[in-house]
């Protein structure tokens, strides 16, 4: 909140104080909600299993039915054998590798920013009494 106001004191306009101050500050919990999204979206496999219809058919829209990888894999593991058993593990391995490279960018964009997180500051850090007093 200080560094928008401070670049509109400067005379930056809203533009300007968005694209310099606003997301610079943002940018590491914007990744971070892409970042969950993706693992959620990943992950979410009985709800969207009933919700999308579980057509098997190429969709032709964005409004058609469709599967995800985890709702197929919950669909047809039951009732494969044989080959179909391996293809059902097979996007089982697509989804679980997809999940990895998910975490794993997650890792990185928080290495990357220094690690840095929000917690409580450790006790090394806090102020004593004696320090905080004036003697």
């Amino acid at each position: 909140m200080a560094d928008r106001e401070a670049a509109l004191a400067l005379g930056g306009t809203k533009w300007q104080v968005v694209r310099r101050a606003v997301l610079p500050g943002a940018r590491s919990g914007i990744q971070a909600a892409i970042t969950l999204a993706m693992g959620r979206a990943l992950g979410e496999a009985i709800a969207v299993s009933l919700v999308i219809g579980g057509g098997v058919a190429i969709p032709h829209s964005l409004l058609a039915n469709g599967q995800t990888l985890g709702s197929a894999i919950v669909s047809f593991f039951s009732e494969a054998t044989g080959v179909q058993r391996s293809a059902v593990i097979g996007l089982a391995v697509v989804l679980l590798a997809f999940t990895t490279v998910t975490n794993i960018g997650g890792q990185l964009l928080l290495r990357r920013r220094g690690g840095r997180t929000l917690s409580f500051p450790d006790e090394d850090i806090l102020l004593s009494d004696a320090e905080v007093a004036p003697a």
